[in-house]
């Protein structure tokens, strides 16, 4: 691939990154399937109401799968963060209103099984997002850049780090769906300024 080929994929990663929780939710309350309770608390639990959320995931976890970074670092942690990628598609996370023994996912196992693998796996791919943002992206000569990479890897974890700690102690539903869309934003962030898309204000 030549380097015109390359900021295309960054800006589609980028692009459909910033994009995914508002198509996701979107695409949850246009659905039929919209009477289901608290459908609205986490982008995960979109998978129940809508298929946008399996389509632009696996469409990024793809992406990221075939993505050849710099070096082989660069190919692993995003090859990483692809597979993590499918694996939250393929196991879904659980829902108010669904029982714990319920069979879902393509791999049709209970809920109680799947939801493990899903937190496990978005743990890992925005840990991914995030190393990759501070450590390899911010190998670039442009010091603006690399403060934007390095603070949009620092919000996906803290992000994540207060997803955890609601989960842990407060229980507070309407936060987890902020922390997805900000991990999410500071991801597409990152790959669309990868991209280029931003060098008329920040320089090449």
């Amino acid at each position: 691939m030549d380097n015109r080929d390359y900021l295309r994929i960054r800006n589609f990663l980028g692009t459909l990154g910033c994009l995914l929780p508002f198509l996701s939710i979107g695409g949850a309350w246009l659905s039929p399937n919209i009477i289901y309770p608290d459908w609205w608390t986490s982008i995960s639990v979109t998978y129940y109401s809508s298929p946008v959320l399996i389509a632009v995931l696996s469409a990024v976890s793809f992406f990221l799968i075939l993505y050849r970074g710099y070096n082989g670092w660069d190919t692993a942690v995003n090859t990483t963060a692809g597979i993590a990628g499918l694996c939250v598609v393929c196991f879904p996370c659980e829902a108010s209103w669904i029982d714990m023994s319920t069979r879902v996912g393509i791999f049709w196992l209970p809920v109680n099984v799947t939801r493990w693998v899903h937190y496990s796996a978005a743990f890992l791919l925005f840990l991914m997002l995030a190393l990759n943002s501070i450590f390899l992206f911010s190998k670039s000569s442009n010091k603006i850049k690399n403060r934007i990479y390095i603070t949009c890897g620092i919000v996906i974890l803290a992000a994540f780090a207060l997803f955890g700690l609601n989960a842990a102690f407060f229980d507070i539903k309407w936060t987890v769906i902020v922390n997805e869309t900000i991990m999410l934003l500071a991801f597409g962030i990152s790959w669309l300024v990868k991209g280029h898309v931003f060098d008329k204000w920040l320089g090449e």
